[in-house]
């Protein structure tokens, strides 16, 4: 950031923007950019870095990366944006910051006590699953799988910042190849968080538990990604 390190990115982009693996990583650098803090989130705004990227999601629709990529980083921006934006006008009616103009409310309200507590869900991988104990770490910032008789025995661990979308239905991990012997997954339980190196791929005991989970890890990474101060 002290070294035109945003602007470096951006350059890179516009030199080479037939490399689809660069537009990816760059979009992910200044996703993880915006997320340190305020101040660079200012600067890759400034320097014209939503435009950039909605550009790129326009030159790419059918990349599936590009397009999750673009989408993660879009979120964080634009709620920073109308942040300064509340601050600015909160500034101009006299207010002490942006916090007295914006309404306190928990997002997270109806999900905390599933998300705290977890649940024992089948942890898929290359079409095999394992029972694991789901949850999100105590610092609320990625969720955990332990396990079952070693509650305090991690068997893995997905970082929030690193997390592009949840969504309901069947992931790579899920599906079966041609040599496994373990049962197939319900697609009606199935949940798939996609990160930026892959997925976590989920399976609930029921759809109703299947809706919980996708609706709580969903509004967990809306939070992380606007307001990640009031995730704990």
């Amino acid at each position: 950031m002290q070294h035109s390190g945003v602007q470096t990115i951006i350059r890179a982009i516009t030199l080479h923007p037939d490399s689809r693996a660069l537009m990816v990583r760059s979009i992910q650098t200044l996703d993880n950019i915006t997320m340190a803090n305020k101040e660079n989130a200012a600067i890759v705004i400034g320097e014209g870095g939503m435009e950039l990227i909605e550009t790129i999601k326009d030159t790419y629709p059918d990349s599936e990366e590009i397009q999750k990529a673009g989408n993660s980083a879009l979120l964080s921006l634009k709620a920073l944006e109308n942040l300064a934006k509340v601050a600015r006008m909160g500034k101009l009616q006299g207010n002490k910051s942006a916090i007295d103009a914006v309404p306190a409310k928990d997002g997270l309200s109806d999900h905390r006590s599933l998300l705290k507590s977890g649940k024992v869900l089948k942890v898929w991988s290359k079409g095999s699953s394992v029972a694991a104990h789901v949850l999100v770490s105590a610092d609320w910032r990625s969720v955990v799988w332990q396990e079952i008789k070693a509650p305090q025995k991690n068997l893995g661990t997905v970082d929030l910042r690193t997390i592009q979308g949840v969504k309901a239905g069947m992931g790579e991990g899920h599906k079966k190849g041609m040599l496994s012997m373990s049962a197939a997954a319900d697609p009606d339980c199935c949940i798939s968080v996609a990160t930026d190196r892959g997925s976590l791929d989920l399976e609930a005991g029921s759809a109703k538990e299947k809706d919980n989970w996708v609706k709580a890890l969903q509004a967990l990474l809306q939070m992380y990604k606007t307001d990640p101060s009031a995730l704990k």
